[in-house]
């Protein structure tokens, strides 16, 4: 990787880190610890099996989970008791592997259409079961809060192989203008045809994304490009470089930008994290190495129902999630 990329790459997962957000077998692989008990999480650390070579979680190592949810209005508001299964799609997933011991962050980047086992709720709110799903609809049961979050984490874990996941950030839609305007706007250039949306978005066209343009360029695939959710992560992969340049940008001009910025952000996010474990876990990493992320390969097909569905290569998801987050127990 070229100076450059690795520039890009660092300010990304530094952004990511400060900011936490935006919007990550031959042999059978078994899992000693089943994460069902969302409190039960931290019990003890799992261990894996795989062609013979056991596995435990690498001992200093924090995942945060980042999510973009397409819900709307304050992240405060909690739906209706009856509502248990409105909670809001999760269009944008990314977990960060922050390794203490080895001084690295790695994020991993999640397709939405990930096809894997999700929580499905009653419309009391009572767990009713389990079916393979898009990942994304793990969020959309719950209240659209924290036990939505939980869902979301329970699900990103079993895809992982029962890898445990310590924290949330998560967005709704509303914030993404929000964040794009308190930055004062973000310029890219237009690949694809946004004018569907907005008639000013036109192929080729660089302009600075304002208010639901931000929305728009880093949400819609329908009648732009492609449509493939793979576009848009292309596209918000940009978009997040863009933002590290602002970011990187204003906290020169005065340190509490950021501070400010998650002032901001406060009304449109949902975490577990307080903001003082937030501001100096980013302190803590910005000595650290930070890789590129990490991106699960796999192959895209129309469901039955005319929705995309992502089936990750079984074998390289077990390899990716042993070197991210285990070691070999000699």
């Amino acid at each position: 990787m070229n100076e450059p990329e690795r520039r890009g790459s660092k300010s990304l997962c530094r952004l990511l880190a400060v900011f936490l957000i935006l919007l990550a077998l031959g042999s059978p692989v078994h899992a000693e610890t089943v994460w069902r008990d969302l409190n039960a999480r931290y019990a003890r650390v799992p261990q894996l099996e795989y062609e013979g070579v056991r596995y435990r979680l690498k001992p200093r190592l924090t995942t945060i989970l980042l999510a973009g949810v397409d819900n709307r209005g304050d992240a405060g508001d909690v739906l209706p008791s009856m509502e248990y299964r409105s909670g809001g799609q999760a269009d944008f997933l990314m977990l960060l592997a922050i390794d203490d011991a080895a001084k690295t962050v790695t994020p991993l980047q999640i397709d939405r259409d990930t096809m894997t086992e999700i929580t499905v709720l009653n419309v009391l709110g009572q767990v009713s079961g389990t079916r393979t799903a898009q990942i994304c609809l793990s969020h959309s049961f719950g209240d659209g809060k924290e036990y939505s979050c939980e869902l979301m984490s329970d699900a990103v874990s079993k895809l992982l192989l029962g890898t445990p996941i310590n924290h949330y950030y998560v967005m709704n839609m509303d914030g993404i203008a929000a964040f794009n305007d308190a930055l004062g706007g973000v310029e890219v250039t237009l690949e694809d045809d946004f004018s569907a949306y907005d008639p000013e978005m036109t192929a080729g066209k660089t302009l600075v994304l304002h208010g639901k343009q931000a929305e728009i360029y880093v949400r819609q695939r329908y009648h732009v490009g492609n449509q493939s959710n793979i576009a848009r992560l292309r596209r918000q992969e940009v978009y997040i470089q863009r933002v590290t340049e602002v970011l990187s940008r204003e906290i020169k001009k005065r340190a509490s930008f950021v501070d400010a910025l998650l002032d901001v952000m406060d009304v449109y996010t949902t975490t577990d994290m307080s903001r003082g474990r937030l501001i100096n876990m980013a302190d803590k990493i910005k000595q650290y190495t930070v890789h590129p992320p990490v991106k699960i390969p796999g192959e895209s097909l129309l469901g039955e129902n005319g929705r995309m569905e992502f089936y990750a290569d079984e074998n390289m998801l077990g390899m990716i999630t042993l070197d991210v987050f285990y070691e070999s127990i000699v």
